[in-house]
Formats: C-alpha cells, structure tokens, sequence
C-alpha cells in the first residue's frame, strides 16, 4: 500500500511538472499546419498541389535536426545533474553549428538537383521554385535551432515559458501568412513560414 501511494503521488508530480510539454507539443503541430490551412483557403489548387510537395522539405528538416539533437539529450542532461554548466552549452553550440553546416549543404543540394529529383518523383516542373526551395530550407533550419534550444530548456526545466513562446509564435505565424498569401500568393506563404521560424529562433534564443 505505501508503495501504491508513492507511486500514484509520483505520477501526479510528473504530470503536473510534464504538463507544459504536451500543451506546446500541441501547439506546434498547428504551427506547422497554419500553411497548409492558409494555402487551402487562398491559393489556385494549382499552387496548393505545389505546396504541398513543397513544404515537406522542412518537414524533413526537422526529422533529420532530431537524428543529431535526441542523442545527445541524456548527456546533457547529465551535465547539468554534475552543474557542468560551461560543457552543456558549449555542446548545445556544437549542435547548433552542425545543424547550421548541414543546411548549406541542403541548400546547395536543393536549389541544384532539387527540381530535377521533384520532376522524376512527381513529373511536373518545379524550375521555378529554386529559390523557394532554399528559403523553406533556411526556414527549417531556424526551426532545428529552435528545437535545440527548447529541449535545452526543457532539461534546465524551463518549460512554461516555452508555452508561452510558441503561443506567441502560433498568432505570429497566422497573422504574417494570412497577409503575405493574400499579397503575394505562393511565394508569400513560404516566406511567411520563414518569417515566423525566425521570430521563434530570436525568442528562444533570447530566453535561453
């Protein structure tokens, strides 16, 4: 019975310490759907089509950002436990310039072969969106970035600052690709995406 009763009381503590975790994973999901939701609404179907296939580029970004981030989360995590303060940061740094290095490979790799390989998968012309290729690439990296510094708060057991960080973000986000897909169609959605993952890398930045 006694220890039932630490058991349930343990899981309540977790829950009530893990609780801002589940609410901003939420709120990022809507995050990255916002373009999608935008475009549905504004864009010819033509360019929903388009975007679509388009947007999956940070979506493998941040797929690819995660191979390099989650390895290395119990290490820092012990770090901080042994108040290793210097090397937890000086590696949260390391991982932000591997993902920084990585992106301009990417970058090169999409504005050069990217249309080729979309046009085999797809058989439609994607020349056009070169330079689009590379600000969605750019767009991923900052949100990689971004996730490097939330799980590096999440470990300095920040977490309820990060809510309110991605809420910021989400209100951001709808408002910018609201008014540059009315604007400037295709193109403005992209880089609307791009805008708010750089308001969500300065404000993570800034608090971490």
């Amino acid at each position: 019975k006694k220890y039932e009763i630490i058991k349930n009381s343990f899981n309540k503590n977790v829950f009530k310490k893990s609780k801002y975790i589940f609410y901003f994973g939420f709120i990022t999901l809507f995050i990255s759907s916002i373009p999608r939701f935008i475009g549905n609404d504004l864009l010819s179907s033509k360019n929903i089509g388009y975007s679509g296939i388009v947007m999956m580029i940070p979506t493998v970004m941040n797929l690819m950002g995660q191979f390099v981030i989650q390895p290395k989360i119990v290490e820092l995590s012990n770090l901080l436990k042994h108040k290793k303060v210097d090397d937890f940061y000086k590696i949260i740094n390391k991982i932000c310039i591997i993902l920084f290095s990585m992106s301009i490979v990417i970058s090169i790799c999409a504005y050069t072969i990217g249309p080729f390989c979309l046009q085999l998968l797809y058989g439609l012309s994607f020349d056009k969106f070169r330079i689009l290729f590379c600000v969605l690439v750019l767009a991923g990296t900052f949100n990689c970035l971004s996730n490097v510094y939330s799980n590096g708060l999440t470990i300095l057991r920040k977490t309820k600052v990060q809510l309110y960080i991605y809420l910021s973000v989400l209100f951001v986000c709808y408002f910018i690709s609201l008014y540059l897909t009315t604007k400037f169609s295709i193109q403005g959605l992209f880089t609307s995406y791009l805008l708010s993952m750089i308001i969500q890398y300065v404000f993570f930045g800034f608090v971490f």
